[in-house]
């Protein structure tokens, strides 16, 4: 099939979402890069297959395709395919055409990602982060404190991939401390204070990215954590790095998609 010059049917029942996906997935295809494919898998460790689609030709074959009706049960099911551009092309219409449409609410969404992460759809950093900032930081933003709230309490999900997500979510949020709402910083440590239980690796990093940003607004709060918690190394250079300068350690870190939203580090095809 060529790319573009097709108009979606709408989604009535689950062959015709069966047909969107592979309509997009066949648009996706036309962008495919095998050098980007490459490096991709290579950087994540053969953990997740790519394409070697960039970001900006996903977000674009996706709002050319996206029908007005079935959004999220098409978000879903991109999300439960197994290459990272389809689970990408569901996080965008989560958290780009889905949240600015104001419904459903945030409280009727998070019961339907929960079973992504229990069921092995959200597996890897790179999907767990974008899908961290890209829609529940947006549906964070939409829906205030009492969905953070709920966010929050996935710090004590039995999956590591949910439990980052607890804290990833809020990364771009921590820098305004309590200006976000009251009790903001305090929701964020305990968070954290939980998740720094779990040594592995993108859990200690998880807390590190969060504090790092923290340390904006509550350097002291920061510093009180870091030193009365035990921190992987990373982890805590990470947290340590505002409140030492730039220079304290000036190395980026590979494993935060912090990497992901600076203009300088933004990874190639996504």
């Amino acid at each position: 099939m060529p790319c573009g010059g097709w108009s979606s049917p709408l989604p009535d029942d689950h062959a015709a979402i069966s047909d969107l996906i592979e309509h997009l997935q066949t648009r996706l295809q036309c962008h495919a890069d095998p050098e980007k494919k490459a490096w991709w898998e290579a950087y994540l460790k053969q953990v997740i297959p790519f394409r070697g689609a960039p970001m900006a030709a996903i977000r674009r074959e996706v709002r050319d395709w996206l029908p007005e009706r079935g959004r999220v049960d098409l978000a879903l099911q991109l999300m439960r395919e197994p290459l990272a551009e389809d689970k990408l092309a569901g996080i965008l219409i989560l958290g780009e055409h889905v949240v600015p449409a104001g419904t459903p609410p945030g409280a009727a969404l998070l019961p339907l990602m929960v079973p992504l992460f229990e069921h092995g759809y959200i597996a890897d950093w790179n999907t767990c982060d974008w899908f961290s900032v890209k829609f529940i930081h947006r549906l964070v933003v939409r829906d205030g404190p009492d969905l953070a709230v709920a966010i929050a309490a996935w710090s004590d999900a039995t999956t590591l991939w949910q439990r980052r997500a607890a804290l990833v979510s809020f990364a771009n949020l921590a820098a305004k401390g309590d200006d976000n709402w009251p009790g903001f910083v305090e929701m964020l440590l305990r968070t954290c204070a939980t998740n720094v239980k779990d040594p592995a690796r993108f859990s200690q990093t998880g807390v590190g990215w969060l504090l790092r940003e923290l340390s904006k607004a509550e350097p002291d709060h920061v510093a009180a954590f870091v030193d009365a918690h035990s921190l992987s190394k990373e982890a805590r250079k990470m947290g340590w790095r505002r409140l030492l300068g730039e220079g304290g350690d000036s190395r980026p870190d590979r494993d935060s998609p912090s990497n992901a939203t600076s203009a300088n580090l933004r990874p190639r095809s996504a």
